[in-house]
C-alpha cells in the first residue's frame, strides 16, 4: 500500500487509472448485486404466483359444489362403469396419418388410408353439483357432464385426489333391478366401452 501510495504520488497518471479501475470494480460488484437481488425478487414472486394458482386448482378440484367443469382422471373402472350404468362411451379418436414417398422422394400424405381407431379416454369433465354421501368408497357427488349433453351422473370422488373412482347409477334401486348386469359385468375387461354401453341400451333402455 505504501509502495503504491509513492509510486502514484509521482506517476499520476497511473493513479488515475487506478482508481477508475478500482471504481469500475465497485460498480461492476453493485450491479451484480442488485441484478441478483432482483432475480431472487422474481424467483419469490413467480413461486407465489404459481403456488397461488395451484392452490385455487386445488380448492376448485375439492370443492363440494364447482361453478365450472374440472378435468378428472378417468382409467378402467369407471369408464366401464360409465358405459354400462349409463350407456355413456368416454372414448377419443386417434389418428394414425398414412405418409408415402412421392415423386422425388417427397414424403406426401394421403389422408383416405389413415387408420382411424376410438381408444378410452383418460379424462373426463365433470362439474359437481351436489354433496350427497359419504362412506367408505369415498365422497358421492351429483355432477354433470358437459362433454354429453351435460348428462346428469352419480359420481365417487376420494377427496384430494385427481381420479374419479367409479360411477355409481342415480337411484340405488338400480342394484336390484339390474343385478344380472352388475354381476356380469361390473369387473369384466372382456367387452370395450361400446359394447358396455349396448348392453345397456338393450337392457335398460329398451325395457322402459
Amino acid at each position: 500500500m505504501i509502495v503504491r501510495s509513492v509510486y502514484h504520488c509521482f506517476n499520476p497518471l497511473a493513479k488515475a487509472a487506478y482508481l477508475e479501475k478500482k471504481k469500475s470494480a465497485e460498480e461492476s460488484r453493485e450491479r451484480e448485486s442488485h441484478e441478483a437481488e432482483a432475480r431472487r425478487v422474481n424467483a419469490e414472486r413467480s413461486r407465489k404466483y404459481s403456488e397461488d394458482v395451484e392452490n385455487r386448482r386445488i380448492a376448485h378440484r375439492d370443492a363440494d359444489v364447482q361453478k365450472r367443469p374440472y378435468t378428472y382422471q378417468c382409467v378402467g373402472h369407471p369408464n366401464r362403469t360409465l358405459a354400462f350404468r349409463y350407456g355413456i362411451v368416454n372414448q377419443t379418436k386417434e389418428v394414425k396419418e398414412y405418409w408415402y414417398h412421392g415423386p422425388g422422394g417427397v414424403q406426401q400424405r394421403n389422408p383416405d388410408r389413415d387408420v382411424i381407431r376410438y381408444v378410452p379416454r383418460e379424462t373426463i369433465r365433470l362439474m359437481k353439483y351436489e354433496k350427497i354421501w359419504q362412506d367408505g368408497t369415498g365422497e358421492h357427488f351429483l355432477a354433470v357432464l358437459p362433454d354429453y349433453g351435460n348428462r346428469k351422473v352419480r359420481a365417487v370422488i376420494q377427496r384430494g385426489e385427481e381420479f374419479i373412482s367409479t360411477f355409481y347409477p342415480l337411484n340405488e334401486s338400480w342394484f336390484k333391478d339390474h343385478a344380472d348386469l352388475e354381476m356380469v359385468l361390473k369387473n369384466n375387461e372382456a367387452f370395450d366401452l361400446k359394447e358396455l354401453a349396448n348392453f345397456h341400451v338393450q337392457k335398460v333402455v329398451r325395457s322402459r
